[in-house]
């Protein structure tokens, strides 16, 4: 699908607690990641076709993850997360750095 690179993964998933985030905050979002030199992988329930345009070249928008499994890659620099247990065990296990 993409390569980590050199600056790693970022992932962004907020689980099934948010279904759907509202556009202006998603583009909020996006005009912060594109200053960011690593590749972002974000949870996305929403309709990812009419954000194609809009979406920065470094973030890669998906329906569904394997959290656990991206978390443990070595790749993965830091988690963005609204805070679930599932996600923060998840994240303490692999020690990844969680916002």
């Amino acid at each position: 699908m993409f390569k980590s690179g050199k600056h790693g993964i970022i992932v962004v998933s907020f689980s099934s607690f948010v279904n759907n985030l509202p556009t202006d905050i998603v583009m909020k979002m996006f005009d912060a990641f594109k200053l960011l030199p690593q590749q972002i992988i974000m949870r996305y329930t929403g309709d990812i076709k009419a954000l194609k345009d809009h979406t920065p070249k470094n973030v890669h928008l998906l329906e569904w993850m394997p959290l656990n499994d991206v978390l443990g890659h070595k790749q993965t620099k830091a988690f963005v997360t609204h805070a679930g247990n599932n996600g923060r065990y998840e994240g303490m296990y692999h020690t990844v750095p969680m916002v």
